[in-house]
């Protein structure tokens, strides 16, 4: 499913994203450094929502952020 994931066109979609990693962030190194071109863009107050614009930087944390969630040692396997 991770890997299927699109990145977000809309400031909710962002958001959801963030959101969908928040139990995931203790098991990433340096998580916060990672995201934050992501957060820089979510932060935005209603008012300034029209401002949202995903660019090479938010790509590249998303598609990091998605190859660090589907390789070991951070993958999760079930044991046997």
């Amino acid at each position: 499913a991770i890997i299927k994931l699109r990145e977000p066109t809309t400031l909710a979609a962002a958001n959801k994203f963030l959101g969908a990693l928040s139990w995931y962030r203790k098991f990433i190194p340096n998580f916060a450094t990672i995201a934050a071109p992501i957060h820089a863009i979510t932060n935005l107050t209603k008012t300034h929502r029209h401002k949202f614009i995903w660019a090479e930087v938010q790509s590249q944390a998303f598609f990091q952020l998605k190859q660090l969630l589907i390789t070991h040692p951070l993958f999760l396997d079930f044991p046997n």
